[in-house]
């Protein structure tokens, strides 16, 4: 490693994407794992965390999804970081279903 931990934790953070857009929960989830253990700056924080909402929601437990979201967006909100377009669309679906998953979800999300 050239001892640039956050660009690790960044890039196992969009490899988990991908592993979650062909299907591969198992795989996106340890990734995701891995990249939380590392230093990442706060943009890759909140793309680890709306990633493990993903994988949360596939997993079958909206409340901890919801939880992740949560932090996500709180994290987004108070440092002015967006989500790039394209990431939003990958993970549309995720916050879709959160939005419809009744006040226990919205409770933990908000």
């Amino acid at each position: 490693m050239l001892g640039l931990s956050s660009m690790t934790g960044a890039n196992l953070t969009l490899r988990a994407l991908a592993c979650l857009a062909s299907g591969d929960v198992d795989a996106a989830h340890e990734d995701l794992r891995m990249a939380a253990g590392t230093h990442m700056y706060l943009e890759g924080t909140a793309y680890c965390l709306e990633g493990l909402a993903a994988v949360a929601l596939a997993e079958g437990d909206p409340l901890r999804a919801a939880t992740a979201l949560g932090a996500a967006e709180g994290l987004r909100e108070r440092t002015g970081i967006q989500m790039w377009p394209v990431l939003r669309m990958a993970l549309q679906q995720t916050m879709e279903a959160l939005d419809a998953g009744g006040p226990e979800v919205a409770e933990a999300r908000y």
